[in-house]
């Protein structure tokens, strides 16, 4: 690997382990919000604080293909979000949906890159460990959206709960 297409790869990744830990601080702010604020009737302070950890697994997993090819990882100070309303339980959930899908629209950014520059090596650690990761929880995220939705306050707490398990459980089993 030429030394101008390692600096390549080192930015694009670094742009990725950046908006990684910034989508962690969102997630680490829902979860506070949940558990302090609101009267966390659903699980939705567990859920986030799950989501902030998976998602600094994912910046791990980045930072490792850097150090497995010289690189060094530079990190921008990530500010706390401010504290602002939220919103609902389920208007958190689509916020996060959204942001997971500015996730993927970078990943497939920096897999275009690899494609570009007939990087096998980092092409198949895109596919491997993020792309099919992020396409199935995005799978599993679109289905379950409409049923919170159209859940009604009696059995909100209920669907959240169950809702959650099966994503957790589903994203447990495809990082086997």
């Amino acid at each position: 690997m030429s030394e101008t297409h390692k600096q390549s790869v080192e930015y694009q990744l670094r742009r990725l382990v950046n908006y990684l830990r910034n989508f962690n601080e969102i997630c680490k702010a829902l979860s506070i919000y949940f558990r302090k604020e609101v009267e966390d009737n659903y699980g939705m302070a567990d859920f986030y604080q799950w989501c902030s950890g998976d998602l600094l697994k994912s910046a791990d997993k980045v930072n490792g293909y850097i150090s497995k090819i010289g690189g060094n990882t530079k990190f921008e100070d990530i500010e706390p979000p401010q504290h602002i309303n939220y919103g609902t339980p389920v208007q958190t959930m689509e916020y996060i949906h959204k942001e997971d899908s500015h996730l993927a629209n970078l990943i497939q950014e920096i897999y275009n890159f690899a494609e570009t520059n007939n990087d096998k090596d980092l092409m198949d650690f895109m596919h491997k460990e993020l792309i099919i990761p992020l396409k199935a929880w995005n799978k599993s995220f679109d289905s379950v959206l409409p049923n919170l939705r159209s859940a009604t306050p009696e059995v909100l707490s209920e669907t959240f709960q169950r809702t959650f398990e099966l994503m957790k459980k589903y994203r447990r089993d495809i990082n086997v």
